[in-house]
């Protein structure tokens, strides 16, 4: 079972000279992961604290949909769902307005966590989920040192944000990274946070490195650096909006499956490939044929 915990939220996406990018749906980055590994055939707990409200039965639908265990999503019927609204300027780059703080999303804590971190075999993590401070990020925390415990594989996603930069909560999140057995970072976000790749791959971690159009790069402990290609093409790109985190998800869900690693970045960047060229980070048509049609039969 593959448990995530973190932040979910209603995100509206619009843009002044894309007006075909307007568009409100559920969101947040580990929930965007857990949705990809769900669809994709894996059992999947997302551990999610949402308002009774609207949006709240909005990314409740949307995750139960997918198949996640409806018993991680906790109510809080005093604090309403995140929200967030993403602009995508000009230039193609991207700017975010969280709605999170005096929501339910941060509010998750411990106690939440039930038994979800025993019964997991990879535990998933969003750095977004720790960067928002406590008491999710203790929840975290909690989350990753009892899977480990308990034998669970760690991944990280670092998923570093300008709007949360917060020193104390950095540190936290590059001691998670150095815990975790796989990392998921995008160009820069290891050096951000202090680390070095080659470090982090010498102690045994796996690093998938994921570069937009250049593909992914990953580096194993004791193996040869792997350059998987990217397979969208610039002018297929409709809404990039947590390709990464889809990237994360499937790469998962296609370990789980029994897929080699090599394999396993191949289904991830087919699925990325065709979840940015629709509206909206979790409305791609995916399911767990796309992990059995990407496996190479062995003898």
């Amino acid at each position: 079972m593959l448990v995530i915990a973190g932040e979910s939220i209603v995100v509206t996406s619009r843009s002044t000279d894309r007006p075909e990018l307007a568009h409100t749906a559920a969101s947040g980055a580990p929930a965007i992961a857990a949705w990809v590994a769900a669809r994709l055939g894996t059992p999947t707990v997302m551990v999610t604290a949402v308002g009774d409200d609207a949006d709240g039965r909005l990314i409740a639908a949307t995750l139960t949909d997918a198949g996640i265990d409806r018993a991680g999503l906790v109510i809080r019927p005093d604090r309403p769902t995140a929200r967030a609204t993403v602009e995508y300027q000009p230039d193609g780059s991207r700017r975010f307005d969280f709605a999170v703080a005096g929501s339910a999303a941060p509010t998750l804590e411990v106690a939440d966590l039930g038994d979800w971190p025993e019964q997991a075999r990879w535990v998933h993590v969003s750095g977004s989920a720790v960067l928002f401070g406590d008491p999710m990020a203790s929840a975290i925390e909690e989350l990753v040192t009892r899977g480990r415990l308990r034998g669970a594989t760690v991944s990280v996603d670092p998923n570093l944000r300008p709007e949360l930069s917060d020193a104390r909560a950095r540190e936290r999140l590059a001691h998670l990274c150095r815990q975790a057995q796989v990392l998921f970072p995008s160009d820069d976000e290891l050096q951000e946070l202090g680390l070095e790749r080659d470090e982090l791959v010498a102690a045994g971690a796996t690093v998938c490195t994921t570069a937009a159009a250049d593909g992914a790069r990953l580096q194993r402990p004791g193996a040869e650096e792997v350059l998987i290609p990217a397979i969208a093409r610039p002018d297929e790109v409709l809404d990039p909006d947590g390709a990464g985190d889809t990237f994360a998800g499937a790469t998962i869900a296609a370990l789980l499956a029994g897929l080699r690693w090599e394999e396993a970045v191949g289904v991830a960047s087919a699925v990325v490939a065709r979840a940015i060229a629709v509206h909206g980070a979790m409305t791609v048509d995916i399911s767990p044929d796309d992990v059995v049609r990407h496996r190479i039969k062995r003898p």
